[in-house]
């Protein structure tokens, strides 16, 4: 309610259900007519000054900085090809105990297909 009564245009009366009257406000009616153009203009204006009001707050809050050898092209941080196949499988592995009815339906599901591509290639 705070946001449409900082537009201005949309005051809740007393004694009525906000729901309600912003269903009946916010109805655009086909073919367009001209209030309805003007009415949509001003809830996109005003929807993407609120939004560019947080995204300004959010950048001056995050500041990070890129790496030095990043700028040059050359991050020297970059994981082994070892290291990831390591961490990968280990995610596969905690997830296998999580959840052991998936790891079995996959068991499952290679062998009937093993069971099926023997005789075909028998």
């Amino acid at each position: 309610m705070d946001y449409f009564r900082s537009l201005g245009k949309f005051d809740v009366p007393k004694r009525c259900n906000p729901a309600d009257y912003f269903m009946k406000v916010l109805d655009i009616k086909y073919p367009k007519q001209a209030d309805d153009i003007e009415k949509l203009e001003l809830l996109n204006r005003s929807y993407r000054f609120q939004l560019e009001k947080r995204i300004e707050v959010d950048n001056k809050l995050i500041k990070l900085e890129i790496p030095a050898d990043y700028a040059r092209g050359d991050p020297s941080y970059k994981a082994s090809t070892w290291i990831q196949l390591q961490q990968l499988m280990h995610r596969s592995w905690i997830l296998a105990q999580r959840e052991p009815r998936i790891s079995r339906a996959k068991i499952g599901q290679t062998m009937i297909v093993v069971f099926f591509l023997i005789p075909t290639f028998w």
